[in-house]
Order: structure tokens, then C-alpha cells, then sequence
């Protein structure tokens, strides 16, 4: 078996922030890859649980950017090696966004913050600028692999898409997995 370049983006893993089991496969998949000898890199945002947790993370890019709509925010990414499986766990920064009571929901209210969509539309130009600037991967490639219709930035270049034994590894691994999970879930409502 091929091994594999894997950018696993996830909202929330464990053990840095956790609203459900999304977090859990998230914190656990990474690694198993890892350990099957495939390079891992999870990417999630810097919450403030993250900053609490970890305040000596490795701080990779300063003041990287992108536009939303009419403004310009900025951010930084930070960068932790776990030794036991060698995942790198890229954290992408900023405070307006990320440096909340909650990571999806208004305390007082209890409504998802208005502006979730504008600050993961955010996480994700960040990621996909910390992977071109890191790992060398182009936008053309994401797009490929991914069959979305993404907008990015003009100053991104293009990823490869993934193999089709990429693919393959990936729907007969990850796809079980939260497969069971979703079902597991359902059970216990």
C-alpha cells in the first residue's frame, strides 16, 4: 500500500475542544493513519480551550490573510508534533474569531454565533493557504480532489488531487469508521 499525504481539517478534535463525536474521530483517525505510515497533518482552529491547553505551541506563519466579503482578516498558524504517532496538528489563529466562551454557540443565547459562517469560511482559506505555504500543495489540486466549488483567493496556487488509491484508502477506512459512529450516535438519542 501507498503511503499517503493526508490533510485531515476538522472544526474540533479531541483532546484540544469537543461539542460531540465529530471530535472524537477526529482526535483518534489521525493517528491510526499515522500509525498505518501514512503523513498526517490535522488542521482545526485555535479556540481559546486550545490556547489554555497549549500555550507553547510553535508559532509557523505570522499575519497570513484573506478577504471575506468586504474586509481583510488576518491570523496566524501554530504547529504541535505529537511524538507517540508524529500527526502535526496545525492550529490556525485568531482572536475575533476563535477566542470564544463557545466554539459554535452564543452562551446567552444559545444560537449559533452569527457569524459561524464567515469564520470557518475563514478557517478554510487559511488552511488551504498553510498547506500551499507548508507542504507545497497546489489550489488546482485541492479543487480536484475535493469537487468543490471553492472561490479562493488569486494568490493561491493549485494542489494535486488525490490517487485513486488515495481514494480508495479513505473511503474503506474513514468511511466505516464514521459510518459506525453516526450509527452509534443515533442509538443513544
Amino acid at each position: 500500500m501507498q503511503n499517503l499525504k493526508i490533510a485531515f481539517v476538522t472544526p474540533e478534535a479531541i483532546p484540544f475542544a469537543k461539542t460531540g463525536g465529530l471530535a472524537d474521530i477526529s482526535g483518534v483517525l489521525p493517528h491510526l493513519l499515522s500509525k498505518m505510515g501514512h503523513q498526517v497533518r490535522l488542521f482545526m482552529p485555535r479556540y481559546r480551550s486550545v490556547t489554555a491547553a497549549c500555550p507553547n505551541l510553535e508559532k509557523v506563519f505570522s499575519d497570513m490573510g484573506c478577504r471575506i466579503k468586504n474586509d481583510f482578516f488576518k491570523g496566524d498558524v501554530y504547529r504541535l508534533r505529537d511524538e507517540a504517532s508524529g500527526v502535526e496538528i496545525y492550529f490556525i489563529a485568531n482572536d475575533f474569531f476563535f477566542n470564544r466562551q463557545e466554539l459554535y454557540l452564543e452562551p446567552s443565547t444559545g444560537r449559533d454565533y452569527e457569524d459561524n459562517d464567515e469564520r470557518f469560511i475563514f478557517f478554510c482559506r487559511m488552511v488551504l493557504k498553510t498547506i500551499h505555504a507548508d507542504c507545497g500543495v497546489t489550489l488546482d489540486k485541492v479543487k480536484a480532489e475535493t469537487g468543490w466549488d471553492l472561490r479562493i483567493s488569486p494568490d493561491l496556487k493549485n494542489t494535486p488531487p488525490p490517487t485513486a488509491e488515495e481514494l480508495r484508502i479513505l473511503r474503506q477506512i474513514a468511511a466505516p469508521l464514521l459510518e459506525r459512529r453516526r450509527r452509534t450516535d443515533i442509538e443513544t438519542r
